[in-house]
């Protein structure tokens, strides 16, 4: 059964749940609203194909504002997207503990909220990493690497709980591999541009490093870029399994990528909002990482492709 004729079953079922008096909300269209916390940054774009695709695949529109890492504005986006008619909104909220009003304006309007990268939301459904097993891979990687123990620096960005778990799980499993942990910095501004002045201030400083294990491919490319201008040959990872990073394991930038699917993440988080507007309940999704590295970046596929894939 396609996509479309799935969701045309589920939504039969709820009209009909609704006329035997299960309540006007069961029969609603979906429309998507995304407060997208950066559109523009490689792994929040595949999220918002993923929505896109589902959302064309039940004939659902949808529309997306642009945060650009500001809070204040992730709100007040969400708040329009409610007025605009938005009844299913999967994203990814800069500061969870801001949208606990949101929230709460969206089930008073009826709304479905579908919180991404958040194992603990409140949210009426949840599609979330395991956050920590990309750096805890790491940290295994580099242990076969340098097997005396290494030394290392982080690049962290937007304090958000999938940032800070993201560098928590490299940083709290260091020790266990012997490996020193330098410095940490942030990349704010989540590009690459700003990571590559930002390693080389870090390399400069730190010249015996051997490690940077950045929090996601803007990161990690940003890095490798720096050590390659220094002749550098380091271990260096990234998360978000995005086309910039997949390329840049293949022409040996950086090491390796972590793809935990951010375009199935958008897509599912899609589909469960859908589910639970239609009167369905639905529990969280966990996903899990793909390592792309030497060995198999070949074999990835961008997410522009995956929609035609899904029939």
């Amino acid at each position: 059964m396609s996509k479309k004729r799935a969701w045309s079953a589920v939504a039969a079922v709820a009209l009909l749940a609704a006329a035997c008096g299960g309540g006007d909300e069961a029969g609603e269209d979906p429309k998507f609203g995304i407060p997208s916390p950066l559109a523009t940054e490689p792994g929040e774009h595949n999220i918002n194909l993923g929505i896109t695709c589902f959302a064309d695949s039940i004939g659902a529109e949808v529309v997306t504002l642009d945060a650009n890492l500001d809070v204040n504005k992730q709100i007040t986006d969400f708040d329009n997207l409610l007025a605009q008619g938005a009844n299913v909104l999967p994203f990814l909220p800069l500061d969870p503990n801001a949208f606990e009003a949101p929230f709460e304006r969206a089930e008073e309007a009826g709304a479905v909220v579908v919180e991404l990268y958040n194992p603990n939301s409140t949210a009426p459904g949840a599609v979330y990493e395991d956050s920590r097993k990309a750096g805890e891979d790491a940290v295994q990687l580099v242990a076969e690497q340098y097997p005396d123990g290494a030394t290392a620096i982080v690049i962290g960005g937007p304090p958000i709980p999938a940032v800070l778990e993201r560098i928590g799980g490299f940083i709290d499993n260091a020790d266990s591999a012997g490996i020193e942990i330098l410095e940490q910095a942030d990349n704010l501004q989540d590009n690459v541009e700003d990571a590559r002045v930002l390693a080389e201030d870090l390399l400069t400083k730190h010249p015996d490093a051997q490690v940077v294990f950045g929090f996601n491919d803007n990161s990690a490319i940003g890095a490798g870029l720096a050590a390659e201008g220094r002749g550098l040959d380091l271990m260096i990872f990234g998360i978000n399994g995005t086309p910039e990073g997949v390329q840049a394991v293949l022409d040996g930038t950086i090491t390796a990528t972590y793809d935990a699917d951010q375009w199935g993440m958008g897509y599912q988080a899609a589909e469960m909002g859908a589910a639970i507007l239609a009167g369905e309940e639905a529990e969280p999704i966990a996903l899990d990482f793909t390592r792309w590295d030497s060995s198999n970046a070949s074999d990835w596929s961008p997410a522009e492709e995956r929609c035609d894939a899904q029939g």
